[in-house]
């Protein structure tokens, strides 16, 4: 006899993987339109500068928001991932400037 979860997937005709590329893509898309946000309010360059910040912010922020479901945790967690991911990224992408110097 299969188990509630078990008839849940039978009956909905989803799957596992499936139920997870959601939260994968999900997680993504908050991802970028949280850096969008940012860079709007910001620009792109403080954001990038000052990116350690903004993962705490995000990582722990988020999941705070999701309170009370499982797959909304686990959204917020792989958005803070993925957020990483991205501000590390163009953090690479983003040459660092010289420091003003002058020569007498």
């Amino acid at each position: 006899m299969p188990n509630t979860l078990d008839r849940h997937i039978l009956s909905n005709e989803t799957s596992l993987t499936h139920i997870a590329m959601e939260i994968i893509l999900i997680s993504f898309i908050c991802a970028l339109s949280y850096l969008l946000i940012l860079s709007k309010v910001f620009s792109l360059t403080f954001v990038i500068r000052t990116q350690v910040f903004w993962d705490v912010v995000f990582t722990l922020g988020v999941p705070v928001m999701f309170l009370g479901t499982f797959s909304g945790l686990c959204t917020a967690f792989l958005a803070g991932f993925f957020f990483t991911l991205i501000t590390a990224f163009l953090g690479l992408t983003d040459p660092p400037k010289k420091k003003n110097t002058y020569k007498l």
